[in-house]
């Protein structure tokens, strides 16, 4: 893993990624351009991917006006569920080929913008979906893809990545590649005012996590820094500020640019262990993505130690909790209590419903494999091995060491299961 890593970070490191970034387009409202912007990709039959309570509540109302009003006919699928599954992609393809359509609408959260670009991978280029697993395997352009997010956490509207869920074996695999990129992201805060307060604390924690953990990654450059930094520090001035009132547009505008700061700072600096334990969590227990990385982002912050007292110090005064003469361990331990504090003022869970301590084992090993580029077997998969390089952790994690933070989040105030 440390060999791999070494050596995709002078890769990664030397990629100019942001002029993959997607064009974006913001402001109360802007969801309304959606149809001119299609219109201008080319788009005739566009299908939009959603899920049903977007449409029931009359979020979606916007797309479907613009689209209509550019005399755009479009396809509706709205079939996507949280933790989308291969059935999931499978159903918005026939969707897709049914309909006719030439470009994919991706309206919904992350859920809903995952779907859509393995619905467009498989458009492009039609195989199994988990063998797209890992990276560039799509390998062929997708139709034009515009996203829209109606949270704002996961960033998904400018990544080059997408989560599956397989449901045989209780997991997640991610597909990654640089042609599962948006054209656009619309960046309407309008959409978000009917967010519940749980999804505004577990999207934005999750915009959070990408944040800090793309600081501290070892494939980490100045110019990603720059967007993690502006992504923390605008979370910390308005995260709340959204929860609380969930009608604040500039708070809500303010997220949504935070995820999408978020987002590029993750696709330049990768991401480390607290994902993957995310993801494991997830696929077994099915916690929400975003409340899964909540729970696990201190540990893990405070498993680096002083491996990551200098960026943690650097955040803490950007955010205004101290200053450098107060040393770096102090201000990094300020860091992650302030993180905790956040966490525990949007009352977001602090356990895994299901978690006993027989999982233990199986949860940790499943979450260094993939922490470790360990998901394929170099014998029967030797390119995928070598293309998998696993998370660029700023320090190594053994067995012993997850087993340890994963067992924080066991819920003993739980009655035990009846023996009947």
């Amino acid at each position: 893993h440390r060999l791999k890593t070494m050596l995709a970070t002078k890769a990664v490191q030397s990629m100019d990624f942001e002029r993959f970034v997607p064009k974006v387009v913001e402001g109360s409202g802007s969801a309304g351009r959606v149809g001119s912007i299609a219109k201008d990709l080319g788009m005739r039959r566009p299908i939009i991917v959603t899920d049903e309570i977007l449409v029931q509540l009359g979020v979606l109302d916007p797309v479907v006006e613009s689209l209509r009003r550019e005399g755009l006919q479009f396809t509706l699928y709205d079939k996507v569920l949280p933790d989308p599954t291969v059935n999931v992609v499978m159903e918005g393809v026939k969707a897709y080929i049914e309909g006719n359509c030439d470009g994919i609408i991706a309206f919904g959260g992350g859920s809903s913008i995952d779907t859509a670009k393995v619905v467009g991978a498989y458009i492009a280029n039609p195989k199994p979906i988990k063998e797209y697993a890992g990276a560039f395997k799509v390998k062929k352009k997708i139709p034009p893809l515009i996203a829209i997010p109606t949270t704002a956490g996961t960033g998904s509207e400018t990544t080059f990545g997408a989560v599956v869920t397989d449901v045989e074996e209780e997991t997640k695999f991610i597909i990654g590649d640089i042609r599962l990129m948006p054209k656009f992201a619309i960046l309407d805060p309008e959409l978000l005012v009917s967010l519940p307060k749980g999804m505004t604390a577990a999207t934005g924690m999750d915009a959070m996590t990408h944040a800090v953990e793309s600081f501290i990654g070892t494939f980490s450059t100045k110019k990603s820094r720059e967007w993690s930094e502006r992504s923390v520090k605008r979370l910390f001035k308005y995260l709340l500020r959204c929860y609380e009132n969930g009608e604040d547009i500039e708070a809500r505008g303010e997220v949504l640019k935070a995820s999408f700061e978020a987002g590029v700072a993750l696709c330049m600096g990768g991401l480390t262990y607290v994902h993957p334990i995310a993801h494991s969590l997830g696929g077994k227990f099915h916690t929400p993505h975003g409340v899964a990385n909540a729970m696990v982002l201190p540990y893990v912050l405070e498993f680096y130690g002083d491996a990551v007292y200098d960026d943690l110090s650097h955040l803490a005064v950007a955010v205004g909790l101290g200053t450098e003469s107060e040393g770096k361990k102090q201000l990094a331990k300020k860091f992650i209590n302030r993180i905790r504090e956040m966490s525990a003022k949007m009352n977001m869970p602090v356990t895994v419903k299901g978690l006993k301590k027989r999982d233990i084992k199986e949860i940790a090993a499943r979450s260094l494999r993939e922490a470790h580029g360990e998901l394929f077997s170099v014998l029967t998969s030797p390119l995928a091995y070598l293309a998998d390089a696993g998370y660029p952790v700023p320090k190594y994690m053994n067995q012993a060491e997850c087993e340890t933070i994963v067992a924080k989040f066991i819920d003993y105030s739980a009655p035990p299961a009846s023996k009947l």
